[in-house]
């Protein structure tokens, strides 16, 4: 009788356990507002920005390959890091749209880094990769404008 005694007071309920589960989960739960959404929009735009010059560059053959193949992977994962928070917080009802158009901006912008990165080398791919920065700094700069 001693040793159940000694369980049963040390042993939480399963019903405290589930409401700690829960609170833990309701915790961890982010919500994306219009100024979080707007944050992530800018720093897109500004990684888009920064790609599409070390794009131009790449494309004349003006900066160094290596230098080429490492800031795209570096401005690539920047992007991703939005990416992942676009996907890990739940929307505000009233961003849900903007939310959509920041992910199809940001999938664009990665697969132009991508791009980029596997052929520093090829001014071609370069040439694709500023368009698609180009057109996609234009995008976020409307989503931005939007978001006022």
């Amino acid at each position: 009788m001693t040793s159940a005694r000694r369980r049963s007071v040390g042993a939480p309920s399963a019903g405290l356990v589930i409401m700690g589960l829960i609170a833990l989960a309701l915790s961890g739960c982010a919500t994306i507002d219009r100024d979080d959404l707007s944050s992530y929009v800018e720093q897109v735009h500004s990684a888009a920005a920064e790609g599409a010059l070390v794009a131009a560059q790449a494309e004349r053959h003006a900066t160094p390959t290596i230098f080429v193949w490492l800031e795209s992977a570096e401005l690539r994962h920047n992007v991703e890091t939005v990416a992942a928070k676009l996907a890990g917080e739940v929307p505000a009802p009233e961003v849900r749209p903007e939310v959509a158009q920041a992910q199809l901006l940001v999938d664009s912008v990665a697969g132009a880094f991508h791009l980029l990165h596997r052929l520093p080398y090829d001014p071609q791919a370069a040439h694709r990769a500023r368009a698609k920065l180009v057109s996609e700094t234009q995008v976020a700069e409307r989503l931005t404008q939007a978001l006022q």
